[in-house]
């Protein structure tokens, strides 16, 4: 979670659903407030009803988080031959 201060009150967000923002008048109260956000977003969403009757309900979307596997950067970056060599602006801090 990430917040900051206002005039009169904390405003919060959650670095994973930075979607799920809202605000307190102390940091507990902020606390408790993206924790009850965060139920109604991802477990349950909210429904909204527009002035015209037309509703649709918002949820927050899970993505899945991939775990990198073993070779998975192969071709990403490449490593020049001269990797190893000094580098020369640097002479004067190398013993």
């Amino acid at each position: 979670m990430v917040y900051w201060k206002e005039e009169d009150f904390y405003l919060g967000k959650l670095l994973d659903h930075p979607e799920i923002m809202t605000q307190g008048k102390s940091v507990d109260e902020l606390v408790e407030n993206i924790k009850e956000v965060y139920n109604l977003m991802v477990m349950e969403g909210v429904i909204m009803i527009k002035e015209n009757g037309a509703s649709y309900k918002i949820t927050a979307h899970i993505a899945e988080k991939k775990v990198p596997g073993f070779g998975s950067a192969k071709n990403l970056f490449e490593i020049h031959n001269d990797f190893d060599e000094p580098i020369y602006d640097f002479k004067k801090y190398m013993s």
